[in-house]
């Protein structure tokens, strides 16, 4: 199969310990009907022997892994496995390496002071010490929970004895649809947090668009249909100052490619229409488009909105309706 041919897949091989252990009943047989586990120590059946913000610094770098990974790959199969074009691949895996010494310092520095760490969690929760003490593990099986590496590796499609296509050609074959829905959430949080019902934006705004592009441009090989709608939107940028603020018919170009990207069956089905040519690559004379997929229809995945602080004007009564290039 020739898309598996062009990729690897990337394995996030990352364990981080919670601090949490279940609460039990026999924690609370001490406990009068007015008492109960503050919220930083307990919660849905669950208690923490440490405090969340010791484990902090480990999660912000599995975050940070995370998101190299989501710049130009796509999530494959389950579990924290990405799909990569290989020529993205020896990039990655430079960044990822030092992102990985990192993790695993922090973790180094979360054992050598694990014990302090805990007893300081009893200190500061005294009438529940011994409930805490009784839930710490050992510092060997913690640091047997603690893990930050990776692997790449390559796949192929297998055939059965009949000669076919095993169930992983249906999941090649449906990575277009999938990777418009992976962009279309954080195209839905540049819109709501950058643009909706703004009269200017800066450059952040169009640089927070070029790495949603990017992410597409890198996994154009997945699916044919990508290729024309990331030259169409380029061609859009390429309308737009390089320096300065975007605002009037510049801000309603940017508006509406982010707009058209946040709804990933109005983006496939431009992409499909570019790609057989039932639409010229710089204009649509379509129906209008509807209001942005809510964030619940898309999948949730972060991406850097650059202007993401600046509220939007609460005496706005209407919000503003994108007017772009391709209208």
């Amino acid at each position: 199969m020739e898309t598996l041919e062009r990729v690897v897949c990337i394995n996030l091989d990352v364990h981080l310990y919670t601090g949490r252990r279940k609460l039990r009943l026999d924690d609370l047989k001490a406990v009068s009907g007015d008492q109960i586990p503050p919220s930083q120590l307990a919660s849905l059946g669950a208690k923490r022997v440490c405090n969340p913000r010791d484990l902090d610094p480990m999660e912000r770098i599995k975050k940070q892994a995370e998101r190299l990974c989501e710049e130009v790959g796509m999530r494959f199969l389950r579990g924290g496995i990405y799909l990569v074009a290989k020529e993205e691949a020896t990039g990655i895996r430079e960044r990822l390496d030092e992102i990985m010494a990192r993790g695993r310092e922090a973790c180094e520095a979360f054992l050598e002071a694990y014990e302090e760490r805990t007893e300081s969690w009893v200190r500061e929760n005294p009438e529940w010490g011994s409930m805490i003490r009784a839930a710490i593990v050992p510092v060997d099986v913690v640091r047997g929970r603690l893990n930050f590496g990776y692997q790449v590796f390559e796949i192929s499609n297998p055939r059965d004895d009949a000669g076919s296509a095993s169930g992983l050609g249906a999941v090649v074959d449906g990575l277009g649809a999938r990777l418009f829905r992976e962009v279309a959430g954080p195209a839905r949080k540049l819109w709501e947090r950058s643009l909706r019902n703004r009269d200017d934006v800066t450059q952040k705004a169009v640089g927070g668009l070029r790495r949603l592009l990017r992410k597409l441009k890198c996994l154009s090989l997945v699916d044919p249909r990508v290729s024309p709608l990331v030259t169409w939107a380029e061609d859009g940028l390429d309308l737009l100052p390089v320096n300065g603020r975007i605002a009037g018919n510049d801000l309603k170009t940017l508006e509406s490619i982010v707009f058209l990207l946040s709804d990933p069956d109005k983006t496939l089905e431009m992409a499909e229409s570019l790609l057989y040519g039932r639409v010229a690559a710089t204009a649509w004379e379509g129906e209008d488009t509807p209001d942005p997929a809510p964030a619940s229809a898309v999948e949730d995945e972060d991406v850097d909105e650059g202007e993401g602080d600046l509220p939007s004007d609460p005496r706005r009564q209407e919000e503003r309706q994108p007017e772009g290039w391709f209208y």
